[in-house]
């Protein structure tokens, strides 16, 4: 796992982790070993450790217990609570949609630094979709089943759980059957990782709401902020030009950035991707929802995401899903929510 050296995660994760190793009969000695965490590290609530230490405790946890369902599980044992003041500020909002704004100020760069986050409305729909900050590697997938998954424990003060719907953009993995009951309805190779809400949940009042709750965690946020130094997020500004033009050359976007493409560039890197793997990212995800959601033809997908070639984007999309493009359409026909 790529990370830059400001990104950090709560103490509370690491004491979950160890938690369900030692469920599984690890012990967290075997976990920590030759992992600079102290006892005292451990017992301080405010303490946090780097994504990358992090990484490798969950990279560990995962090897050493052989479960590959632990991020569905860990999402499972997020609860608002386990999320400090955080957690205190969204239930202690009015409405879902005024909670979803603090959530995607305060939670991802707090709590979750290796994901940005985007709400929208799409249709009947609210979205919170996520991506990946950094680059996860072989533990991607425990990283979007655990996010994924604590996002919908965040939320569900506000709306039923029977009412929401996750989206993964992966294949449907061996060990979601275990957990199919305890989750809301699931659709797998949707091309994006996304929590889909009924809109009219947006304004239903809540009985936890605290005005002045609200604002006292926002300032006691605020300076937290502040200490950690959060910088913009760059891999989302990328993303955002990527998606809004079909121009796709680094320089041209570097200039739209008001960076220079070696500034651009050296950015990307030092959260663990290439300018070529975002717009890679960026033109599967587009096409993956054009032949879902489109009657548009495969040529005009593949010129719509940016290829001059109509066989250049075929090759492109087997290598993404492993399948042609009018293959995925017709199997993507007969899918529906899990």
């Amino acid at each position: 796992m790529s990370t830059d050296d400001t990104s950090s995660v709560p103490i509370a994760y690491i004491r979950l982790t160890l938690e369900l190793a030692e469920e599984r009969g690890v012990s967290r000695q075997t976990i920590l070993d030759g992992i600079d965490i102290s006892q005292a590290t451990l017992d301080r609530p405010e303490a946090r450790i780097t994504l990358f230490e992090y990484g490798r405790i969950v990279a560990r946890t995962l090897a050493r217990t052989g479960d590959a369902g632990l991020g569905y599980e860990f999402g499972l044992r997020s609860n608002l609570t386990s999320h400090g003041l955080v957690g205190f500020g969204i239930m202690s909002h009015r409405t879902l949609r005024e909670a979803l704004d603090f959530i995607g100020t305060y939670l991802v760069q707090l709590r979750s630094p290796g994901f940005t986050l985007r709400c929208f409305t799409e249709g009947e729909h609210v979205v919170t979709e996520i991506r990946e900050a950094v680059d996860y590697g072989p533990l991607r997938q425990y990283a979007v089943d655990m996010v994924m998954v604590a996002m919908t424990r965040v939320i569900q003060p506000f709306v039923p759980r029977d009412r929401m719907q996750i989206w993964f953009d992966c294949p449907e993995p061996d060990h979601y059957p275990s957990y199919r009951e305890k989750l809301p309805p699931v659709r797998f190779d949707m091309g994006v990782n996304q929590l889909r809400c009924p809109l009219e949940y947006m304004d239903v009042p809540v009985e936890t709401a605290n005005v002045s709750t609200v604002q006292f965690v926002t300032r006691e946020l605020e300076r937290d902020l502040a200490i950690l130094g959060h910088e913009e997020d760059i891999l989302a500004r990328v993303r955002a030009v990527l998606h809004e033009s079909r121009q796709q050359n680094l320089e041209s976007v570097a200039r739209h950035l008001g960076v220079s493409s070696r500034t651009l560039k050296r950015k990307l890197k030092a959260r663990g991707f290439t300018y070529r793997k975002l717009v890679d990212e960026v033109r599967r995800e587009q096409s993956i929802r054009l032949l879902r959601e489109t009657p548009l033809s495969v040529e005009e997908i593949a010129w719509q995401v940016g290829y001059s070639a109509h066989s250049n984007f075929i090759r492109a999309f087997r290598r993404w899903t492993g399948v042609t493009p009018a293959t995925f359409r017709t199997q993507a026909k007969g899918s529906g929510p899990k």
